[in-house]
């Protein structure tokens, strides 16, 4: 789809979820920061903008209570 879309002179950005506190963030298994991952370096090897949600909630990942605070649902933020 990027691809496409930057063939047709489409402006690519993609984005990072945003944090899910449903989900461990030290879990080296957690399945959103492989997402994640994947999201990045398809920006990266795509030449494409990048809005980093995730990256930007970082400071609060350790501390669940305080991430609560900053959420509406379990994976949306206010």
């Amino acid at each position: 789809m990027v691809k496409q879309a930057k063939d047709r002179g489409i402006k690519v950005i993609l984005l990072t979820p945003s944090p899910d506190q449903s989900v461990h963030y030290a879990d080296p298994k957690n399945e959103l920061k492989k997402h994640i991952a994947q999201i990045r370096k398809i920006a990266a090897e795509n030449h494409v903008g990048l809005a980093d949600s995730y990256q930007a909630f970082g400071f609060l990942y350790k501390d669940k209570e305080q991430l609560s605070k900053y959420m509406s649902q379990v994976n949306h933020p206010n």
